[in-house]
């Protein structure tokens, strides 16, 4: 690897790999270094064990950010199946149905994830009504249910961890096997 790419943190370095792969016989000037590939890429996203990690890995480096995907629907289902389970333990009584509750959270902390500019330009009640979130207000989900977008948000933070570390380890085998 060359000074610029050990300097790369390892999800940049997974995304900076399209741009390269346009032509498939130029080595790049002056470093020897056989650019890495597409194929690379996919290999690297494939190597993450975890499948609800895989499809966030995926949403990031391919950027395909739209909700009817289906990395986007596997990710927001691991993500509400945690949710689900917390609010059970912890909420009592409701009256409405906290399976589909949760699985709106996931969908909103994981749209808000990946558009975080996005979330200071609404309000807390605008947040809700965008994602149709009608169950609450904003006063009784900022009271009673948002610990469990701060549980989304560190399910996701942790899937980064995850991903530097499987692209981390992809890497280093990636520079054995070309030495």
């Amino acid at each position: 690897m060359n000074a610029a790419t050990e300097k790369m943190t390892n999800l940049e370095w997974l995304t900076q790999i399209g741009l390269k792969a346009i032509d498939y016989t130029e080595e790049p000037k002056g470093t020897g270094e056989k650019g890495p590939s597409w194929e690379d890429r996919c290999a690297a996203i494939a190597s993450i064990e975890c499948p609800a990690c895989k499809a966030y890995c995926e949403l990031l480096v391919w950027g395909d950010y739209r909700d009817n995907t289906e990395a986007f629907k596997i990710l927001c289902s691991y993500i509400a199946k945690i949710l689900h389970y917390a609010a059970e333990e912890k909420i009592q009584r409701q009256k409405f149905n906290l399976e589909a509750f949760c699985l709106k959270l996931a969908k909103m902390a994981v749209f808000y994830n990946l558009r975080p500019r996005l979330k200071g330009e609404r309000t807390a009640q605008g947040q809700l009504n965008f994602f149709g979130i009608t169950e609450v207000n904003a006063d009784t989900y900022g009271k009673r249910y948002k610990y469990l977008s701060y549980m989304a948000e560190n399910i996701l933070e942790g899937f980064m961890e995850e991903i530097d570390f499987y692209v981390n380890e992809y890497r280093k085998e990636l520079t054995r096997s070309r030495r």
